[in-house]
């Protein structure tokens, strides 16, 4: 995976982590009241997380480049936790698949704020936009084998289209946390999750079962 170019080359102090996290809270704060990225001012961001705007710099070069480790330390992890359902064995249940999604669901609400601003930094950040894309094409090449396998197994609708079928539920499964939201209520993020799992049950899965 490609990585950003913005990282500097000066020494990064030991407290840089700490400073890190702090900045990284304030800004999810700022985010969730309504204020965009570009928005969002360094003076502010720095204040809020209790730091100088020159200790800010003494780390980070602007904004992006805060949340950059964040960013594909985050990528990574979403992977992960979406390839144990890409990974599975496809003769598996509905439950079982259930249970997969719901991980995914998780692992995408808890990261959602800085998610979204990133995909809207992204529109005019070509370094973000080629790191998105790498990150897309990974989780539609590993699907698209769960489901080639799955067709071999004969446990997966033969006539799908792999690849154009794992694009469609990717995008799918990014866009669904989005709708529900970081802080939705028990029972419609159930709700969702079931409907999502019945989507992709009926698609892949259930003719052959």
């Amino acid at each position: 995976m490609a990585r950003l170019s913005r990282r500097s080359d000066r020494a990064r102090p030991e407290r840089r982590g700490e400073v890190q996290g702090k900045l990284l809270a304030a800004l999810e704060r700022q985010l969730e009241q309504g204020t965009s990225l570009a928005d969002v001012k360094v003076s502010d961001l720095a204040s809020d997380a209790g730091i100088s705007r020159a200790t800010f710099y003494i780390h980070f070069q602007d904004k992006v480049d805060l949340i950059e480790e964040w960013l594909l330390e985050t990528i990574k992890a979403l992977y992960e936790v979406s390839n144990e359902w890409y990974s599975a064995s496809p003769d598996l249940t509905r439950e079982q698949l259930r249970e997969l999604l719901g991980g995914v669901f998780d692992a995408y609400r808890e990261r959602l704020t800085l998610m979204s601003a990133m995909h809207e930094t992204a529109l005019y950040d070509e370094a973000l936009r080629e790191e998105f894309a790498e990150a897309f094409e990974l989780h539609i090449t590993a699907l698209t084998e769960h489901i080639r396998s799955g067709k071999r197994a004969g446990v997966i609708d033969p006539e799908l289209r792999p690849r154009e079928t794992a694009e469609w539920l990717v995008c799918m499964l990014e866009r669904v946390p989005v709708q529900i939201g970081r802080h939705a209520d028990r029972k419609s993020s159930e709700a969702h999750l079931e409907a999502t799992t019945g989507v992709i049950w009926s698609s892949l899965y259930q003719r052959a079962a």
